[in-house]
């Protein structure tokens, strides 16, 4: 709270990216240490899905900021931190000690004309704490999402899973044999190899669902220049690593992951759906986290997704990501919410009620 007291929030237009990388990147490795939030994955998500309208707001002097973050308008009155669908948690750094909540209090007074309210979307609590409620904030739960812990033997590990899990996969593999497939696991980390990379998953995706609906990966949309920039650094500095597993010669999955020697994300996974009788991506999952076991690289696998029930094979450890709303007034939290709770009590009243 000194902290707060001593230091000002300022809010400037972006500009170029890498003029704050740097603090940035000091305050992330400072507390959250998270790779989805280093500079090299910022700053190509803001190259592909930036505007105008995207600020920066520094907490604190140039030479040791307190905390930095992305922030848009989002409608009259209301701004919220800067949110692609291709990031996994929201785009904003506190340095340790820094309480998220005061933090974001302490913010909405100074953006850009009459701010009524700020939205701080996609947090880990894991990286900042969920803060208690107060009058001025608002925190709510996001989705479900879970991780592996890396640690003891991979064995260990396969031998926890349900033995329905550890059946059916031996069951798939031996059919897969006696059709003659071999299944083969390709770990490729070369930064010169990473459009060849982006390339095939888009070729996946493509042969979807999300083909269908126009949202595949694509070397020739925002998305794919996106994870093409963003793997090429991680993979400059040895932290990105691309699985792609084969039946034979034809490619069956993929999965897209960067890390920091801590942590690894998986950032994207895609599979093969004209594959019939088999699940190809449960397969290539046990043998991507047999040799992250066996190399030791990371301490912790995050998926940072909804948590499904193929995660729930694989892991029990889950908690929620959350929101945090803050008001400029705590008047403001409480019609805000009432009005939140007018509309779901609305949405679950029988349709032939609702009409009245």
């Amino acid at each position: 709270m000194d902290n707060l007291r001593e230091n000002k929030w300022r809010v400037n237009r972006l500009g170029h990216f890498p003029e704050i990388a740097d603090r940035w990147d000091a305050i992330n490795c400072s507390a959250a240490a998270s790779p989805v939030l280093e500079s090299d994955f910022v700053e190509p998500l803001l190259d592909s899905f930036g505007h105008g309208g995207v600020r920066v707001a520094q907490l604190g002097p140039d030479h040791a900021p307190l905390a930095l973050a992305l922030v848009e308008k989002r409608g009259v009155g209301r701004w919220a931190t800067f949110q692609p669908s291709q990031a996994p948690i929201g785009l904003w750094v506190c340095r340790p000690g820094a309480e998220p909540g005061m933090v974001a209090q302490a913010l909405v007074p100074v953006l850009p004309g009459y701010v009524a309210m700020l939205d701080v979307t996609r947090i880990d609590p894991d990286l900042y704490p969920r803060p208690q409620g107060a009058p001025r904030l608002f925190p709510m739960d996001y989705i479900p999402t879970s991780r592996i812990v890396v640690e003891g033997d991979y064995e260990v590990f396969w031998s926890a899973r349900s033995r329905n899990t550890r059946q059916n996969l031996k069951r798939q593999r031996n059919r897969l044999d006696r059709e003659g497939v071999v299944t083969r696991l390709e770990v490729v980390t070369d930064p010169s190899r990473m459009e060849e990379v982006v390339e095939d998953y888009g070729t996946l995706e493509s042969s979807g669902w999300k083909g269908e609906q126009g949202t595949a990966v694509s070397l020739d949309n925002a998305q794919g220049q996106f994870y093409l920039e963003m793997m090429r650094r991680f993979a400059t500095r040895s932290r990105a690593v691309a699985f792609r597993y084969w039946y034979n010669a034809k490619l069956a999955a993929m999965d897209l992951c960067i890390h920091n020697g801590r942590t690894m994300v998986i950032l994207k996974t895609a599979y093969n759906e004209s594959l019939k009788g088999s699940s190809p991506g449960m397969l290539m999952h046990q043998e991507i986290f047999e040799w992250i076991f066996t190399n030791r690289m990371v301490a912790a696998i995050e998926f940072y997704g909804r948590t499904l029930d193929w995660h729930r094979k694989w892991t029990h450890d889950q908690r929620s990501l959350y929101h945090m709303s803050v008001y400029r007034h705590a008047v403001f939290r409480s019609l805000h919410r009432d009005l939140l709770d007018r509309g779901r009590e609305e949405n679950r009243k029988p349709a032939s009620e609702a009409k009245k």
